[in-house]
């Protein structure tokens, strides 16, 4: 009695799960909630900063789904993002002594075009720098060509490979080190929070690389797709700048007053390793 229950319940519920997969296998498009984390991989361009370990990556956006005309199987994955990152740099030592310096007042920092107020009254101050990690929000647009199987049962396996390419929207920086006044009196481990300074970050990023991953319709036409994906940085995260519009020195050695600046721009690219998830209708 109990096998032909069984054999009953199954004989119902097979032809319905067709029918839901084949509905979604040709649904001309496919939408709906992005959301996910992944890592940032530092590659340095320049010996005057190092990295600091592995950034993060959070993402909420929408994402789309769309079969090319005459095939199931080929389209484009495509939708809007939004990345809040973080890239972890840190000073390099010489001798022991970190090295990099830059001027600040309040939560700006300072252009060597801006100038500085050495009068021990002024609210401009210097910063010996040991961490520092920005903190960028991307706006991300993936343009992808998406490769997929048939249903086998509930699920469908796919790849991705394409480009994606992100635009920046804000930049906040926080920073340690010793802070320093005009008239020569340190404060050591002071944090210097939501940091701005202009022209630092590259407005574009573009990297390729793909994804794998599989989609489970679990609910009629409802799927939830899991993805794993890498992506090659091939736009630099800084802007090289003119000097007059950087902000990261190194302090000369020549005993002269005002002090003798070398400035510099850093210089880094991302690969970054990242983990969805998203759920379609």
């Amino acid at each position: 009695m109990k096998n032909i229950l069984y054999c009953t319940i199954l004989s119902i519920l097979i032809p319905f799960n067709l029918i839901y997969s084949q509905e979604i296998a040709d649904k001309k498009i496919q939408a709906g909630l992005v959301g996910g984390f992944g890592l940032n991989l530092t590659k340095m361009g320049t010996s005057k900063m190092d990295k600091n370990g592995v950034g993060s990556i959070f993402k909420i956006g929408i994402g789309l789904h769309k079969p090319f005309k005459n095939s199931n199987n080929l389209g484009i994955s495509t939708g809007l993002e939004f990345d809040f990152e973080t890239i972890k740099y840190k000073a390099p030592s010489i001798d022991g002594v970190n090295s990099v310096h830059y001027h600040y007042n309040d939560t700006r920092i300072l252009q060597k075009k801006d100038g500085v107020n050495y009068d021990s009254t002024s609210a401009d101050m210097t910063f010996l720098l040991k961490e520092r990690n920005q903190k960028p929000v991307y706006v991300t647009i993936p343009l992808m060509l998406l490769f997929r199987t048939d249903f086998i049962g509930d699920f469908r396996y796919f790849a991705k490979f394409g480009i994606k390419n992100s635009f920046l929207v804000s930049n906040k920086i926080n920073d340690l080190g010793v802070s320093t006044t005009m008239n020569g009196v340190q404060t050591d481990n002071v944090e210097n929070l939501n940091m701005s300074a202009s022209g630092d970050m590259f407005f574009y990023r573009g990297s390729v690389g793909f994804f794998g991953g599989a989609e489970w319709n679990f609910s009629g036409s409802t799927s939830l797709v899991g993805e794993i994906g890498f992506f090659y940085g091939i736009t630099p995260n800084h802007w090289d700048n003119k000097e007059e519009n950087r902000t990261l020195f190194n302090q000369g050695v020549n005993l002269i007053f005002p002090p003798e600046n070398n400035y510099f721009s850093n210089k880094s690219t991302l690969n970054q390793l990242t983990l969805k998830f998203t759920l379609l209708f």
